[in-house]
C-alpha cells in the first residue's frame, strides 16, 4: 500500500491538507485510529502510511492539486480552470 499511496502523491496531499484532515474519523479500524490520534505529530504521516484503512477517501488529484473527502463543487471549479 505504501507504494501506491506514495504513487498518487501522498506527500503533496498531506503538504496541502493538514494531516489530521485525512484521518477518516469514523473508521472501522479503531485501533489504528486511536494509535494516529494519539502519536507524536511528526510520525503521523508514517502511521497513515501503515494503516491507510483509516484515510479519508477519495483521494482526487488534478495536476498538483488535491482533494480529500467527496468534494464536487471543488472538482467543478478544476473542471472549469481547466476547461
Amino acid at each position: 500500500m505504501y507504494s501506491y499511496l506514495s504513487s498518487i502523491g501522498f506527500g503533496k496531499v498531506s503538504d496541502r491538507q493538514s494531516l489530521d484532515a485525512l484521518i477518516d474519523e469514523a473508521a472501522r479500524d479503531r485501533d489504528a485510529l486511536a494509535l494516529v490520534r494519539y502519536i507524536a505529530p511528526a510520525q503521523r504521516e508514517d502511521a497513515l502510511l501503515e494503516h491507510p484503512q483509516i484515510l479519508r477517501q477519495p483521494i482526487v488529484r488534478c495536476g498538483k492539486k488535491a482533494a480529500v473527502g467527496y468534494c464536487p463543487e471543488v472538482y467543478e471549479a478544476w473542471l472549469r480552470a481547466e476547461g
